[in-house]
């Protein structure tokens, strides 16, 4: 790649961009949840219990007798009990809807971006319920599609 003045200008624009994106309400709501998350004895004390419900899981499925196993039941119930458990802490679910804000606003620039560039530029967002994901895994097959040649 050659460098030009045009890449230090959008080097510029993206920090610019970048420094607006930090100082988003999306962005303060994720700091603010990751920092009360960070600090929540409980959400911490339930993050070692599911990865040792994991590891317990996981060293039986990895056995020569996987789902045979005499306590095969009883350690994926745990497993799935400790899952639950800490998906549904406030702490811990704060965090995730705020990373799922700050992700919504961080795959709608990149889309803008990439359509201002060419409608025909696939951004895969790794959201299945983007209006633009759906597009982008038709592969040409979907009537939406062809609409738009």
């Amino acid at each position: 790649m050659i460098i030009t003045e045009n890449l230090f200008a959008i080097e510029e624009k993206i920090k610019e961009l970048a420094e607006l994106i930090i100082s988003s309400d999306q962005a303060r709501n994720y700091y603010l949840a990751s920092e009360k998350y960070s600090n929540d004895e409980k959400a911490i004390l339930l993050e070692h219990k599911l990865q040792s419900a994991y590891d317990a899981f996981s060293q039986i499925q990895e056995q020569e007798y996987g789902a045979h196993c005499p306590d095969y039941k009883e350690k994926k119930h745990a497993f799935y009990q400790a899952k639950r458990a800490y998906d549904l802490y406030g702490s811990i679910a704060d965090v995730r809807l705020a990373k799922a804000d700050i992700q919504s606003v961080l795959d709608e620039i990149a889309i803008k971006v990439a359509n201002k560039v060419s409608k025909k530029i696939v951004v895969k967002t790794g959201n299945p319920f983007s209006k633009h994901q759906s597009k982008a895994n038709c592969q040409n097959h979907c009537l939406h599609q062809r609409k738009e040649r």
